[in-house]
């Protein structure tokens, strides 16, 4: 038997050290059977039921014996043990819910599981711990599972019933709580009731909650705990209605503070009716830019500063620098509070009427400055025709453009200054810059100083009034010269366009055709004010537009006024003519301007032929050859651009030379020296041909020679040409070597965009290349340098006729010296001629340019190769340019006369 044993027990150590437990347990009881007397075979068996428990879940290390770890395995082996363990094991691992599912499960299994139960209260504190429920600082499980549940119920409360225990606890309604906020202060009412009284103390404590006056002997500690409760309740209340802005901390009387509340809800409660109604009551006015939340607000600070205590008055005067020495002698502290309170509600009004510009602190009492908002009430009730007849009955005029918020904003100053102090009153006159004379008198005469103070003031806005209207009253100075140029003024802008035309012819001034009725009045207003203006300033005025200052005027002051206003009219009308085109700045002189404008409106007043024949008779270019191919605009235009050349003088004749890229030096005459007028006869020639091959030579479809900017900003002609790629409206500066040149040219022509025999671009509409040798070149020329048919007069001549180089530079020189050319070689060469002008247009050479037949025989033939004539041709164009050299060396000089403006 021993030798049985001591084999089994060998067996269960061996599976006890492989962690075989239950082998190792069923081992070692068969080795204590065979061997009873054998202690280490009992110890290897309890270890092998304890590692055998512990590894089933069962917590037997922990107990203090073998014993009582058999006993917890027994336990544990009861119904409900697998649910139990989970329960324990979700509790150690801090999964409340799944121990409380697991250990419920247990106790239903089996009931009278105690392990199972103490787990199950443990989980549950710490689960209702965790959602706020202070249930650890109660005295046991009971009370904490009572708590839970009564915050089970007060979850389930709806808005109406959570109303009813607030009331019942005598606290005001108040619009503001919220649902949760009366369920959570349900809540820490309930968990004050269930704390024991110990801890019930401590949270006084932390409070600032007395708990002495609460005291009672052994058996009144149910009564204590209420008591204590309550006085928890208010004190939260305090702390939030002080959040809220109620000041309940300063307040510090709870009944008070309750007042207050309630009357918060009431004013939140009340309509615009009610809050203006007790507005008013308080002896105020009604302010149309008052808003309902103002006088909330106000009504709610009055309604605080009734329920602090005067101490706390006190503060808030100093703090709002309000005197209260006499306050503080009233004993009678009821008395004293409605005064300091008066006090801050006229502090509070004041600073809020200062802030709307009522200037309040100005006024110095709030009874003036009711008077004012009141007159201002009733005059933003006043309508228009009232508001004028108060303007006027301050000696005023009706002015045109006149609102009605105008006179009111001048009338409610008036109101303003009025009712300030008279030292007040100075100041203002002192900070607008109006005199005060010093008027010492008796007090009597105090209202009536301040009368014309008042006066002084209202004459004052006006005339700053009038100066922002251009009026110019701070330099006239005279109230009642403003008021007469108003007056008329006024009569201007009520007369109709013939009465206003009848009123400009009368000043001599031209006609013109679309006069409007607002630009004769605007010119109209202006002589009355010219009329009334210190002539120094008139002076200033004429200097400030540029014009030159008159000298003394020996017939006395009007007669220097009346050559002032004069030059100002015209100074206008010549910024007016000068927009329409006219160059008014650049022909500087209105006589001439004026002249212009008279002939140009006579053109536009022709019927269709009338204006052709006139148009024709000046020699101007038309378009394609043929009469009536223009359209009326570009007839009269050009004839308006004419016109101004022969106004110009010669400085700016000159520029518009350079601007045309034209020659502008001009020839030598043959006895004496070219006086002024011949050089712009000249000149002026030299553009109107440039226009007559600049009209021709413009493709079709291009723009027509149109008026445009000049560099200097003057306006002139300016062609357009009609290159591929676009060009500046002004076109770039000829070179310097062609500016100076008096030979014969013809680099005004547009360059050519495509010429594939020499001739293309030169033609006239509708001619081919191939036509050439079939048509007159007699013909051909005369199209060229005239653009247009024969003149019809001699005189008219004058402004196209032939002239040959000695008679000035420029494309009328060149195209005049190509018909003499014509003349120049058989008739079968005139083809030959076209060709060689068109090579030049090419190469942009002039006649002079190119070298002379005879004295430079050798660079003459190069330069006719280079052009790609044959040798026949070569020696036809130098034969033909000798004959017109010596033909142009004998012509005359040809004198220019008439134009448009003497035709």
């Amino acid at each position: 038997r021993q030798m049985a044993a001591a084999d089994a027990k060998a067996r269960g150590l061996a599976a006890l050290q492989a962690e075989r437990f239950e082998e190792a347990a069923a081992q070692l009881t068969e080795a204590k059977c065979l061997d009873p007397s054998d202690t280490i075979t009992q110890g290897l068996l309890e270890l092998a039921h304890l590692q055998a428990w512990e590894a089933q879940g069962i917590p037997v290390l922990r107990v203090g014996s073998y014993e009582a770890a058999k006993q917890l395995a027994q336990q544990y082996t009861k119904p409900g043990a697998e649910a139990k363990a989970a329960g324990a094991a979700a509790f150690r691992a801090g999964d409340l819910r799944a121990a409380t599912t697991h250990l419920e499960e247990a106790l239903e299994l089996d009931p009278s599981d105690e392990v199972a139960l103490r787990l199950l209260e443990g989980a549950r504190l710490r689960a209702w711990e965790a959602q706020g429920m202070p249930v650890l600082r109660l005295g046991g499980y009971r009370a904490a599972e009572g708590l839970a549940e009564q915050y089970g119920q007060i979850a389930q409360m709806n808005m109406a019933v959570l109303k009813d225990w607030y009331a019942d606890a005598g606290l005001p309604e108040e619009q503001d709580l919220k649902q949760q906020d009366l369920s959570d202060l349900l809540k820490l009412v309930t968990v004050w009731q269930a704390l024991p009284l110990a801890e019930l103390h401590r949270e006084c404590a932390q409070r600032g909650v007395p708990i002495g006056a609460s005291a009672g002997g052994p058996g009144d500690g149910e009564v204590q705990r209420q008591q204590l409760a309550k006085q928890l309740l208010l004190q939260e209340r305090m702390a939030a209605w002080d959040a809220r802005g109620f000041q309940a901390r300063r307040i510090g009387d709870l009944y008070a503070v309750i007042q207050v509340v309630e009357t918060f809800e009431r004013i939140s409660r009340m309509s615009s009716e009610d809050l203006f109604a007790w507005y008013q009551g308080l002896g105020f006015p009604k302010e149309r830019d008052m808003e309902l939340k103002e006088l909330a607000d106000l009504m709610q600070t009055i309604t605080i500063w009734q329920a602090l205590p005067v101490e706390e008055l006190q503060k808030d005067c100093l703090k709002y620098k309000v005197s209260v020495d006499v306050e503080l002698q009233c004993r009678n502290m009821e008395e004293r509070r409605h005064r300091l309170t008066d006090k801050l509600l006229v502090r509070n009004r004041m600073e809020a009427w200062e802030a709307r510009g009522y200037q309040a602190w100005r006024l110095g009492t709030p009874e003036a400055v009711v008077e004012v908002i009141t007159q201002h009430a009733q005059i933003e009730q006043m309508s228009k025709e009232e508001l004028l007849e108060w303007y006027k009955g301050c000696g005023f005029p009706e002015e045109q453009g006149l609102q009605s918020t105008d006179i009111a904003d001048l009338f409610k100053k008036v109101a303003l200054w009025s009712a300030f102090p008279l030292p007040e009153m100075q100041k203002e006159c002192s900070l607008c810059g109006v005199t005060v004379p010093d008027e010492p008198g008796a007090v009597d005469d105090e209202e009536k100083h301040k009368l014309a103070l008042v006066d002084k003031l209202l004459v004052h806005e006006r005339m700053r009034a009038w100066d922002a209207q251009g009026l110019q009253a701070s330099s006239i100075g005279d109230v009642d010269k403003i008021i007469r140029v108003i007056e008329q003024q006024e009569h201007i802008g009520k007369m109709d366009l013939p009465e206003l035309l009848d009123w400009y012819r009368g000043l001599g001034l031209p006609e013109e055709r679309h006069l409007g009725r607002e630009e004769l009045a605007a010119l109209a207003r202006l002589l009355p004010l010219w009329e009334v203006l210190p002539l120094e300033i008139l002076e200033q005025e004429c200097k400030g537009k540029g014009l030159q200052p008159i000298q003394a005027c020996a017939d006395g002051e009007e007669q220097c006024r009346n050559a002032l206003m004069q030059d100002l009219l015209l100074h206008e009308r010549m910024k007016v003519w000068d927009d329409k085109g006219y160059q008014a700045r650049r022909i500087g002189n209105a006589d001439s301007v004026m002249q212009a404008v008279e002939r140009y409106e006579h053109f536009s007043h022709l019927d269709d032929a009338e204006l052709e024949t006139t148009y024709l008779a000046a020699g101007l270019p038309q378009g394609g050859g043929r009469a009536g191919s223009m359209r009326r605009e570009d007839v009269l235009r050009n004839m308006k651009t004419v016109m101004i050349w022969e106004l110009l003088p010669l400085k700016e004749l000159l520029k518009e030379c350079e601007s045309h890229c034209l020659p502008s030096q001009t020839r030598q005459v043959g006895f004496g020296l070219a006086t002024e007028e011949d050089k712009r006869n000249e000149l002026i020639h030299r553009l109107k041909v440039d226009m007559r091959v600049s009209t021709v030579f413009t493709v079709p479809g291009q723009p027509k020679p149109i008026v445009g900017d000049r560099p200097d900003g003057a306006d002139t002609m300016v062609r357009r040409r009609p290159v591929a790629h676009a060009e500046p409206l002004v076109p770039d500066p000829c070179p310097e070597e062609e500016l100076g040149s008096s030979s014969p040219s013809v680099e005004s022509m547009p360059p050519l965009e495509e010429e594939d025999d020499g001739t293309e671009g030169i033609l006239p509409p509708g001619m081919a290349t191939d036509d050439i040798a079939d048509a007159d070149g007699g013909d051909l020329l005369d199209w060229y340098a005239d653009g247009g048919p024969a003149p019809s007069s001699a005189a008219d001549s004058r402004l196209i006729d032939d002239r040959g180089p000695e008679a000035g530079g420029g494309a009328d020189a060149g195209a005049t010296g190509l018909r003499g050319m014509e003349q120049c070689g058989p008739a079968e060469d005139r083809v030959l001629l076209l060709r060689f002008v068109a090579k030049l247009h090419e190469l942009e050479l002039t006649l002079d340019e190119v070298p002379d037949a005879e004295a430079a025989h050798a660079e003459c033939e190069a330069l006719l190769e280079e052009m790609g004539f044959a040798a026949p041709q070569r020696a036809a164009l130098r034969a033909a340019l000798v004959e017109f050299r010596a033909r142009t060396a004998r012509d005359g000089e040809l004198e220019l006369e008439g134009g448009l403006l003497g035709s």
